[in-house]
């Protein structure tokens, strides 16, 4: 008997060892170094899956391995991983090259996306996978990141602001993008925002080779909100994963709907903010995908410390 009860002891403590994972930064940066390299081998082999995985692939519900970038030949470029241990999540932005769809000798750039949340047993069981074809952005894409450069650093202390106010702040860009009103939103003098790799405030664009596109130029952030009514969108499912108080870094994943108009369609999109001093310097925004209605995840609340 007392053999017995040193045998359920033993189990009991491996068992409780296994739900109080230590699920940090750590952990999460390799837990995504292990999935981009089974990208990279196309091997799912030794990932650690839960048995109620959940995967999308551009808002749509996918299996692991189905996504439009795993293929042969697969290079990331491009990579930078934030990581969020309250949500046990870790979110990577990268730029892929392949040589696929088009015909051989042509380079083809994505930007991808993936959020990788795991359980308290630190097995992966949500995987929302974004990727957009670069076409008139590929010149963006394949080039080295400035952004990381802009993200990475810590920020000092008396310039910091809590979780809450990161939130609050950054969603303040969300807000005004629902009312159309650039007014209220908290943008800091020295605010800029790429998307796809390629600025789209505060810039003289040059042309794109073969693109209708023409030369032109972009607006300060808050007065685009004014003369544009393109940036008007009713933006819902506005998930917060990622939060680094250390950094000024908050990063949601969110549904850009249509208020109605004929002919504008929904999209999934996923923006970085980097704050300082309570303002929005920089939003970052790799990847996006148009006619999409649904993001395929249900409306989230983030977890309290």
């Amino acid at each position: 008997m007392k053999k017995i009860t040193v045998i359920l002891l033993c189990f009991i403590s491996v068992l409780s060892m296994a739900q109080t994972r230590n699920i940090n930064k750590t952990y999460l940066t390799d837990i995504t170094e292990q999935y981009l390299e089974a990208m990279v081998r196309g091997k799912l082999e030794g990932l650690p899956l839960a048995t109620n995985l959940k995967v999308t692939s551009n808002s749509k519900a996918s299996k692991l391995g189905k996504g439009d970038t795993w293929k042969p030949g697969v290079r990331f470029v491009n990579r930078y991983t934030f990581v969020d241990p309250i949500t046990r999540t870790s979110m990577f932005f990268g730029t892929v090259a392949g040589g696929w769809p088009e015909k051989e000798g042509k380079r083809v750039w994505w930007s991808y996306i993936v959020r990788l949340t795991v359980d308290k047993e630190g097995n992966i069981f949500e995987i929302e996978e974004q990727s957009s074809r670069g076409n008139n952005a590929a010149a963006n894409l394949a080039r080295p990141w400035k952004e990381a450069a802009i993200f990475a650093p810590v920020i000092p202390e008396d310039e910091r602001v809590s979780t809450e106010e990161l939130i609050r702040v950054s969603d303040t860009y969300f807000t005004a993008l629902t009312t159309g009103e650039g007014t209220d939103v908290l943008f800091s003098s020295n605010m800029q925002r790429t998307e796809m790799g390629g600025y789209t405030v505060n810039q003289v664009q040059e042309e794109w080779p073969g693109s209708k596109f023409p030369r032109g130029t972009t607006s300060s952030g808050r007065y685009q909100f004014e003369k544009d009514k393109g940036f008007q969108w009713r933006v819902d499912n506005r998930r917060w994963y990622i939060v680094d108080e250390a950094r000024g870094i908050a990063v949601a994943i969110v549904q850009f709907n249509k208020h109605g108009e004929k002919g504008r369609s929904g999209m999934t999109i996923i923006e970085a903010f980097k704050v300082v001093n309570g303002r929005i310097d920089f939003i970052w925004a790799p990847a996006f995908n148009h006619n999409l209605e649904d993001s395929g995840w249900s409306d989230w609340e983030r977890p309290n410390k």
